[in-house]
């Protein structure tokens, strides 16, 4: 679980009551995140136990790096940025970690995040306008008509904390 921050700004239409002009409300950049991780460390050191005269003793034994290597894929985002998402597509990133204990990690990612957003075309032309397709103007906004919308990614980072519930030693 954590939080991600996108680095550019997203809007959310809405067509106004009054006239039917197009508006873009700006969009809280920040979501809460739920995610799947995979947590490899691959660096480890190696030990002996060593007697009171310094005596190496015992078997070899390895002890894992706190550096993680992390790999995210989300599986819910929830926040204001996610008002003007539909059919979203995976989203996740990669990014490093250090282990807190064997339970827990705290992980930072950069991430590629999908948002629904109107197409360039139709904030340039009908910004501050009703969007009048044919001979009709618009009341509605429908966020799958792939005409007005289309899902673009946008780069954010995560700072996730980490709960290890499998593959622990």
């Amino acid at each position: 679980m954590g939080f991600n921050y996108l680095t550019k700004d997203i809007y959310d239409p809405v067509l106004s009551p009054i006239d039917n002009s197009l508006k873009l409300q700006s969009v809280n950049p920040v979501s809460f995140l739920l995610s799947t991780t995979v947590i490899v460390n691959p660096i480890s050191s190696y030990y002996r136990k060593v007697d009171k005269d310094g005596k190496a003793y015992g078997d070899v034994y390895s002890v894992p790096s706190r550096l993680s290597f992390i790999a995210t894929v989300n599986l819910a985002q929830f926040g204001a940025s996610q008002t003007a998402s539909f059919n979203k597509k995976i989203d996740g990133g990669l990014g490093l970690g250090i282990r807190l204990n064997n339970d827990f990690h705290l992980g930072i990612t950069a991430e590629m995040i999908s948002v629904r957003q109107l197409r360039d075309y139709v904030v340039n032309d009908f910004k501050d306008k009703p969007i009048v397709i044919g001979n009709q103007t618009l009341n509605a906004l429908d966020v799958s008509d792939n005409r007005l919308f289309v899902d673009k990614y946008y780069f954010g980072l995560s700072v996730k904390f980490i709960y290890v519930l499998v593959g622990k030693e």
